[in-house]
């Protein structure tokens, strides 16, 4: 078990754990282990008996969940806290966006979405908010009148404060009692992601992209007017103090339903102004690439060196080790072994994981896929592969 720690035994823990993956990130020295960190959304919930339908509507209930999980496998830092999924946040608006079910635990999101093809124009004239507010609002969640939307806001305020108060409240426990940094301290959210994800999604999306080539551009710097200014209000002032791995982070995702072509187009240019500012402020990024990147790595392959590191989920570590040296590698580890194997085959994986991809101490320990469903992990398979890279020195 790993229990709290003393307010200086936290102070120094913290600073050795982000050292340690600065280390590897910056190529700064090789490092004296490999570098641990947990990549599970709701696994945490499942492995200590919560159900879904409670913890993830109550934050004292998530709070402890993390922190026993903490104790349990002493990770030195967490791809999520629970925090990726805005469950009452959203059901506050009066029409749930997720499905959220206990036997078995899942939790499933809607693809419906309220923008129509005649609402180019409006987006683009209007900007991202005001077309929100204006038009999509009401329609969406079927509000009878302004009034109605305005009560509805109100609700949707005090459940973000509530979930900006556990976001706080989490990073710091486990800051000041565990020394455990957090992963990122900001991120930028790219505009086509937010086009998926919250105003036409995957089915009208891929449609979009054959039916509305130049108004889908032009949205996407509508939408970028906003996330762009949001991430600029901090991100140039951003200075580790010791707390945190990587800068800033970002999450593609909906890449996955371009072709490289595509990509050049609809993804590649604002990806390339968030990896520009970056190495222009000497900055560190962190980028979770759902699915698969294979295809794209001609846009990766000469971006500086000593600053990005990638978690993957689909592709071959091996490969992408080798294709992509300027990128610290993270993840790569089977999640299905972990939930399927023994503990003789999770740790001989480990050990070959070692061999392959971390032969220069490049590499950071994570799960390749984000550990959310019923049998996703095994926990004796997880604390013997934690267990052994703790104790290989390199």
């Amino acid at each position: 078990m790993f229990e709290k720690l003393s307010k200086a035994e936290a102070e120094k823990t913290v600073k050795e754990r982000t050292e340690l993956f600065l280390d590897v990130v910056r190529k700064r020295k090789k490092p004296d282990r490999v570098p641990l960190v947990s990549n599970d959304g709701l696994w945490k919930l499942i492995d200590q008996d919560i159900k879904f339908s409670e913890g993830l509507h109550d934050y004292d209930t998530l709070h402890e969940a993390v922190c026993k999980y903490q104790e349990m496998y002493g990770f030195d830092a967490h791809a999520d806290y629970c925090v990726l999924n805005k469950v009452a946040f959203q059901e506050s608006f009066g029409k749930p966006r997720f499905i959220i079910t206990d036997e078995p635990p899942t939790l499933s999101i809607t693809d419906t979405f309220s923008m129509k093809d005649e609402d180019y124009p409006a987006l683009a004239e209007k900007g991202i908010v005001k077309f929100i507010f204006e038009d999509m609002l009401c329609r969406h969640y079927e509000y009878e009148s302004k009034e109605e939307a305005v009560e509805h806001l109100k609700k949707a305020v005090q459940e973000l404060i509530r979930y900006n108060e556990y976001c706080g409240r989490i990073y710091g426990t486990m800051v000041e009692e565990y020394g455990v940094p957090n992963l990122c301290a900001g991120g930028y959210q790219m505009p086509f992601e937010f086009f998926v994800s919250g105003l036409r999604g995957l089915k009208n999306t891929s449609l979009d992209l054959r039916r509305h080539k130049e108004e889908m551009i032009e949205a996407m710097e509508a939408i970028d007017e906003r996330l762009w200014g949001e991430f600029m209000s901090y991100a140039p002032y951003i200075e580790n103090d010791g707390t945190f791995v990587f800068d800033t982070y970002t999450c593609p995702m909906a890449y996955t339903l371009l072709s490289p072509k595509q990509f050049e187009k609809f993804y590649w240019p604002w990806m390339k102004k968030y990896f520009d500012f970056v190495a222009e402020h000497d900055q560190t990024a962190f980028i979770y690439a759902e699915g698969a990147i294979k295809n794209k790595l001609e846009f990766l392959q000469d971006l500086e060196d000593k600053r990005f590191g990638i978690l993957l989920e689909q592709d071959d570590p091996v490969e992408i080790r080798e294709k992509l040296p300027n990128f610290t590698l993270m993840g790569g580890y089977p999640t299905t072994l972990l939930g399927e194997g023994t503990v003789e085959q999770c740790v001989d994986k480990a050990k070959e994981m070692m061999e392959t991809v971390n032969y220069d101490g490049n590499w950071i320990f994570s799960f390749d896929k984000l550990a959310s469903f019923e049998g996703g992990v095994k926990r004796e398979n997880l604390l013997a592969v934690l267990d052994y890279l703790r104790s290989v020195k390199l």
